[in-house]
């Protein structure tokens, strides 16, 4: 496959994405070396977990 041709309808790349949240001396590496190609045309979907707390008084 010609590589020029693939990346022509590439409309987003990611390389070696990294991103680590610190809580005081405790690091969380939330994402670590990730790759991503979206080509035109192709659907994608993200989905995110909530956390949600609840607190109850009485």
């Amino acid at each position: 496959m010609n590589k020029n041709v693939d990346n022509e309808n590439i409309v987003l790349k990611l390389e070696k994405v990294y991103k680590t949240y610190k809580l005081g001396s405790i690091e969380t590496h939330a994402l670590k070396d990730i790759n991503l190609e979206i080509k035109q045309g192709e659907i994608i979907v993200i989905l995110r977990t909530i956390r949600l707390t609840v607190k109850l008084l009485f």
